[in-house]
């Protein structure tokens, strides 16, 4: 949502941007744009690394070693939110005060910079790269650490440690089931995320400006959450079938057809019979 109020158009391998959304209307200042979309953003990441830090207490075992304490279960979130939080804030606090010195600069070393560089709405977030690669990097390692290796616990205790287990099939298919839905909230994200990001510290690091691809992991960063969404419906079969027979039910109600088809097998409340047993598997 604060995607669409701010606008954001990014000109890399330059650390700089510019605003067009109703903020920039409004006379809302870059940095104070910045601290809001990536405060944002952060607390979003935060979010996401509480529901698998929550899943996977939930998964294990009341004596497992990394079944955490209330206590320190709370200094992890804690400490998750003011990491993810403050990501801009190394940015703002060494951004460089007379911004059109900068753009000079870099008009005189880039051989092909953004047009519109020396534009008074163009902020330079950072005149050097050099620490902000190693910061990013870092920052997207702890991220898929963290979400990662949680997630390949929670599937090892639900499904790799009991392959030798003499579980019935339906038992099985719940397992199976459970694993996939991991692996899609956990790859769709995850390239919808990453590629944006690895891409710009690749254009950063190789000194190339394309501001069609700038503009497009822009797009997609920021309606990840829509795409992926929408991927899980279509992917997962309780939620597509669910959603087909909705369809279906508006088709006939807008053709006022009464009759009976092929896709009456698909009701509800099998879907959310399939919902809900998947649901009850996480944490049996």
């Amino acid at each position: 949502m604060l995607a669409g109020f701010s606008v954001p158009r990014f000109y890399f391998p330059i650390l700089a941007g510019s605003t067009h959304g109703i903020f920039h209307d409004w006379g809302v200042s870059i940095p104070t744009q910045i601290v809001l979309g990536f405060g944002s953003l952060g607390a979003m990441i935060a979010s996401i690394a509480a529901l698998f830090v929550y899943r996977h207490q939930v998964i294990v075992g009341d004596d497992h070693w990394l079944k955490l304490r209330r206590r320190n279960l709370i200094v992890l979130l804690v400490f998750n939110y003011l990491v993810y939080v403050n990501m801009p804030m190394p940015l703002l606090f060494t951004s460089p005060p007379n911004q059109l010195l900068v753009k000079i600069k870099f008009l005189r070393n880039i051989a092909c910079p953004a047009k519109n560089l020396l534009d008074p709405e163009v902020y330079v977030a950072q005149e050097n790269t050099v620490f902000f690669i190693p910061y990013a990097c870092v920052l997207i390692v702890y991220v898929g650490a963290e979400c990662g290796l949680l997630s390949l616990h929670a599937a090892w205790i639900l499904f790799f440690s009991t392959l030798r287990a003499n579980f019935s099939r339906r038992t099985r298919m719940l397992q199976i089931q459970f694993l996939f839905a991991l692996f899609l909230q956990i790859a769709i994200p995850t390239a919808l995320c990453y590629c944006p990001i690895i891409y710009g510290l690749i254009t950063i690091y190789l000194d190339h400006y394309w501001q069609f691809a700038n503009d497009m992991c822009v797009f997609v960063f920021s309606t990840h959450g829509t795409i992926s969404s929408i991927c899980v419906i279509l992917l997962y079969d309780c939620y597509r079938d669910y959603l087909f027979y909705r369809f279906y039910q508006l088709f006939r109600c807008c053709c006022g057809r009464r009759e009976g088809s092929s896709l009456e097998h698909v009701s509800p409340a099998r879907s959310e019979n399939s919902a809900n047993a998947i649901n009850r598997s996480y944490i049996t």
